[in-house]
């Protein structure tokens, strides 16, 4: 007898788990076509939105109506749910309450971001790896974490529909009542994160009232880095990387003048620091930079070690509350 093998694909996910796929390589195949499609801008699509589309990588459902032929087998809506499966799409309500599709995969065609700094006082948090430079497909994976996550997430994010670019996109925070938003940068050799936060620092200014803060700044950058390390974990998962290997740390811009690189920030007992290989010793994080790291009312700890040989060590130690 002659017998035929094959690959049967299921997901065991609501809305697509009547489907089972007997040749993979069709949906492989509408999968790469929509990718290479919108590499190129070429979904056919109405002028209301194929500026929104070719701009910011941002449809609506009925976009999707069109890629699937009588002769799929699948609905329009079940090709959809493939996508948001596989994260090739993530969806998010829009200021209006409409539903949206984002498709990371744009960002390689739309206009760079025309800044290169964000107007904050907390001095960006940058991940670094182990390997170098950022891996590749991470940074749209994590926008789709960060928007759709899996199970319970501290906190969530939404979409700022005009602040999507290239190498740059932001997010507001859903933390507090408090109107925060974070901006995340794809740079070749790291992944920068900027928030600026809402009412912080506070004005001095008698004409200006200032409402407090729901949240401390420290609350609230803790909580964003705790959310990224997650959702980084996810993302690298889902892309096949070996953990082990691309080993992602949280960094800061070096302190030194003469320096230009990021250190990643180490803690031994209660203690932040950094290392440099311009400096002899130990060096204290920026102050700016330690919102991300500490919670509570005490913001960072100022030491100073003095050497007095390989096995003995002198430790002053100042903590500055705020």
């Amino acid at each position: 007898m002659h017998f035929r093998v094959g690959i049967i694909q299921y997901y065991d996910v609501e809305g697509i788990s009547d489907v089972v796929i007997k040749e993979p390589q069709v949906l492989f195949n509408k999968v790469t076509q929509l990718i290479v499609n919108t590499f190129l801008c070429r979904i056919p699509l109405p002028m209301s939105q194929r500026e929104s589309f070719c701009q910011r990588g941002i449809l609506e459902f009925s976009a999707f109506e069109g890629l699937i032929g009588d002769n799929d087998q699948m609905t329009s809506q079940q090709f959809l749910k493939f996508l948001l499966h596989l994260r090739v799409a993530v969806s998010f309500t829009d200021n209006s309450g409409v539903l949206k599709y984002f498709i990371p995969s744009i960002l390689n065609h739309v206009e760079k971001s025309p800044s290169d700094t964000i107007d904050t006082v907390i001095a960006p948090l940058a991940v670094t790896f182990k390997l170098g430079h950022c891996p590749k497909g991470l940074f749209g994976m994590l926008i789709s974490f960060l928007l759709n996550p899996e199970g319970d997430q501290a906190l969530t994010f939404d979409l700022l529909e005009d602040q999507i670019y290239q190498d740059q996109v932001s997010l507001r925070v859903n933390s507090s009542e408090d109107v925060d938003q974070i901006s995340l940068r794809s740079h070749l050799s790291h992944l920068e994160v900027s928030v600026v936060l809402e009412n912080y620092p506070p004005q001095t200014s008698s004409t200006v009232v200032c409402i407090p803060r729901a949240t401390t700044p420290n609350e609230v950058c803790c909580g964003i880095r705790l959310t990224l390390d997650n959702c980084l974990q996810l993302s690298l998962q889902k892309l096949n990387y070996d953990f082990t290997k691309i080993t992602p740390c949280f960094s800061l811009k070096c302190p030194q003048e003469n320096c230009l690189k990021f250190h990643e920030v180490e803690l031994r007992k209660q203690l932040y620091f950094m290392r440099c290989s311009g400096h002899s010793g130990r060096i204290q994080p920026p102050e700016s930079g330690m919102f991300w790291f500490t919670k509570g009312k005490w913001c960072f700890s100022v030491f100073i070690f003095i050497e007095y040989g390989i096995d003995s060590m002198l430790v002053l130690r100042k903590v500055l509350f705020y």
